[in-house]
């Protein structure tokens, strides 16, 4: 099985990339949803969380208050490395367990959707890496939009992840989101058709 590593900076695009990709046949596994589910009631991360934060992190009905968790975790570095320490762990064990699953469907492929790949060394689970990457300002403007907050959170939470360049110089594969939305399509469509051909 050849597995692709699919990251970049916040509010770039990967989920875009994502959906592209499945519809070319990719097997998606994305490691948001995986957190997310770890983190209902009842589940591993839940208990870990109201364990560290206390029972103030928790709604009315029970569930996390997600946005203040994230609060606290963008705003404190020692926080970022504590859920680091304990959700990385859980994540890749789910990973693990898709990837297992996919090979047992005699699938040929996967995508693994991670948005700190890097940061947290991911990239030796991939045969490649891509990166989908759009300027510092669309960036910006795209997490001011998505998540109703001002330009000081924004730039916040993007300079709290490894810098884009950086991640660029890591990558096999360098998906530029700035264009129109056909012209990436085409160029994820190359990438990937050239990811799937055999190794010679």
């Amino acid at each position: 099985m050849k597995i692709l590593g699919l990251t970049g900076g916040i509010a770039t695009g990967k989920s875009a990339v994502s959906r592209m990709l499945q519809k070319l046949g990719a097997n998606i596994i994305d490691t948001d949803i995986i957190a997310h589910n770890l983190a209902e009631i009842g589940e591993p991360l839940y208990t870990a969380y109201v364990e560290h934060f206390g029972e103030g992190v928790k709604l009315e009905n029970g569930e996390l208050n997600r946005a203040e968790i994230a609060k606290r975790i963008y705003e404190n570095e020692e926080e970022r490395k504590w859920i680091n320490s304990v959700a990385h762990p859980l994540i890749q064990a789910k990973v693990e367990e898709e990837i297992s699953r996919l090979k047992d469907l005699g699938e040929t492929n996967a995508v693994i959707e991670v948005p700190l790949l890097f940061e947290i060394g991911w990239q030796k689970f991939a045969d490649v890496v891509w990166v989908v990457y759009v300027s510092k300002e669309t960036q910006c403007e795209r997490l001011q939009m998505r998540d109703h907050i001002d330009e000081a959170a924004a730039l916040a939470k993007i300079n709290a992840q490894m810098p884009i360049d950086e991640k660029k110089e890591l990558a096999d594969v360098v998906i530029n989101n700035e264009y129109h939305y056909y012209k990436v399509k085409n160029e994820v469509k190359k990438a990937w058709r050239k990811f799937l051909k055999p190794t010679e």
